[in-house]
């Protein structure tokens, strides 16, 4: 259903877009690290660093001398402990232990363990602090590695890389952004009337179904009394006590919005095509745009067109050997009437445009050619079986080419026909 069709785009664009912004984030992310990576290497300086690396080894030599002295004096106290431990007697032998010989030793090994803890506690602040001048140490070798190593030119040059792929992808997000814009602008009160026309069928076909039923019931009634109760019944749901009124009424209605459906689903299909076709070049028969009813009007119409047509696409005129003595102008007189992005090519004498147009399209899905010509006579073509041939009509000073959905006027003044080009008519 078509409906479905332009959904699935416009999700598939949106999908789209939520990727690209997650690309285009994660190299944010990446600039952001990098910009400070080099905003930390320029005012990073390493002659400081080395004097605080200095100072801290300094520190640190001077702690692991602390430490080598608490050790020392631990070990002392350990073995004047063990010394005196060895002299004092447990409460197993009251006699002994209550002298006062005991007493004292007992006080001095209370006094050598008090001392032990002591120095021990001192030995863990010292390690502590040895292992946290150490980490200093570490961190400031390492920054003077890192800014050995951080080559700020590369840095600058993969820096510019990631900005530039980074405006790439807002670049396409952008052109995302305008397509899905362009769906919901052309498509959303399309589809707003088509879901309309939709449920109106639906609750029609509602209706009939109702009606046919109630008149089911009075043809099963079994007396007067059902058949009036079935009357009112629909009565009060239609308006009418009549179904088969209302089963009509409604089945013209419902034949009405499903011709309206049809319509309105078929326009739908036709813009969505146009909506999806990719059209990269365009190739046109220059002579064939010359012509206005039968009257020929020279480049009046195409230069106009021309000059909108190459602000989005590649475009080629091509020429039939004619328009030289119609203009009465040599080629580079013809191709100097055309901005100079376009490509012109005026053919030789009795070659015609059609089947150059035809060969040159051929093969390449995103070229078509403009023309009014049906091409009847070249029905093998893959471009005439594809039917990648644009159509224009002139009305009303304008160029309309409805399957760009483009409209050009014809201003009345062109400074680039100049005299010998400026009036319409032969």
């Amino acid at each position: 259903m078509i409906m479905v069709k332009v959904k699935s785009q416009l999700e598939e664009q949106k999908r789209a877009v939520a990727s690209l912004d997650a690309e285009r984030s994660k190299l944010e992310r990446q600039v952001e690290e990098i910009e400070r990576a080099v905003q930390e290497y320029r005012s990073f300086d390493p002659d400081i660093s080395r004097e605080e690396m200095a100072r801290l080894e300094r520190v640190n030599s001077a702690v692991v001398s602390k430490m080598a002295t608490a050790a020392s004096t631990a070990q002392s106290i350990k073995m004047q402990l063990q010394e005196v431990k060895s002299k004092t007697v447990s409460l197993f032998h009251p006699f002994e232990y209550f002298k006062p010989e005991q007493k004292s030793a007992r006080k001095q090994v209370a006094e050598l363990q008090a001392g032990l803890e002591a120095v021990s506690s001192a030995l863990r602040a010292l390690a502590a602090e040895r292992d946290e001048t150490n980490a200093l140490i570490s961190k400031q070798a390492e920054r003077l590695a890192a800014f050995s190593e951080f080559d700020e030119s590369d840095q600058m040059t993969e820096l510019e890389r990631i900005k530039f792929n980074a405006e790439k992808i807002s670049d396409a997000i952008n052109c995302k952004k305008d397509v899905i814009a362009k769906i919901e602008r052309k498509f959303g009160p399309l589809l707003n009337q088509l879901t309309h026309l939709i449920d109106e069928a639906t609750s029609l076909r509602k209706a009939i179904a109702q009606a046919k039923g109630f008149e089911a019931d009075l043809h099963d009634a079994a007396n007067g009394s059902e058949r009036r109760l079935i009357h009112q019944e629909c009565e009060e749901l239609f308006g009418t006590g009549s179904p088969s009124r209302v089963a009509n009424e409604k089945a013209g209605k419902l034949r009405s919005v499903e011709r309206n459906l049809t319509k309105l689903e078929d326009r739908i299909e036709r813009e969505f095509a146009k909506h999806d076709r990719v059209v990269e070049r365009i190739l046109i028969d220059g002579s064939n745009l010359c012509y206005d009813n039968g009257v020929f009007i020279r480049f009046h119409a195409l230069s106009h067109l021309t000059d909108e047509l190459v602000k989005r696409f590649e475009v080629m005129v091509v020429f039939d050997a004619s328009i030289r003595s119609r203009m009465k102008l040599d080629d580079d007189r013809i191709t100097s009437v055309f901005d100079h992005r376009i490509k012109v090519k005026v053919l030789a004498t009795k070659q015609t445009a059609d089947e150059l147009l035809l060969k040159i399209a051929e093969g390449k899905p995103g070229t078509y050619i403009l023309s009014n010509d049906r091409f009847a006579d070249f029905p093998e073509y893959e471009v005439v079986k594809a039917n990648r041939i644009l159509r224009f009509e002139i009305a009303d000073q304008r160029i309309f080419v409805s399957d760009l959905d483009l409209e050009v006027p014809m201003a009345s003044g062109n400074s680039r026909l100049g005299p010998a080009l400026g009036g319409i008519g032969t």
